[in-house]
């Protein structure tokens, strides 16, 4: 099953297979990116701001919260080389 993913300030979307990062699909439609650490988790350099389909994302997993925190993932901050895509997404790199 192919999804989805918009990126909204560049209007650019892709279609990606179930459980991709956001990172490989912005890094698949050639939008810069900081991703420091090479995807990893460890830099956080690869947050983004998921702004429609939040519940179509893995939930985050160690990396993410120890990173970015409650308070930020509430605000829908997610690392893109952490956060699988499993439906429709918009997000904001």
């Amino acid at each position: 099953m192919r999804i989805k993913v918009k990126f909204h300030k560049s209007e650019k979307e892709t279609m990606v297979y179930r459980n991709t990062t956001i990172l490989e699909a912005i890094l698949k439609e050639d939008i810069d990116h900081h991703h420091v650490c090479g995807g990893n988790g460890f830099c956080g350099t690869c947050r983004c701001k998921i702004l429609k389909g939040q519940e179509n994302l893995s939930n985050p997993n160690q990396k993410e919260l120890a990173k970015l925190g409650e308070a930020n993932l509430k605000k829908d901050l997610r690392l893109a080389c952490q956060a699988l895509v499993q439906g429709d997404i918009s997000v904001e790199v």
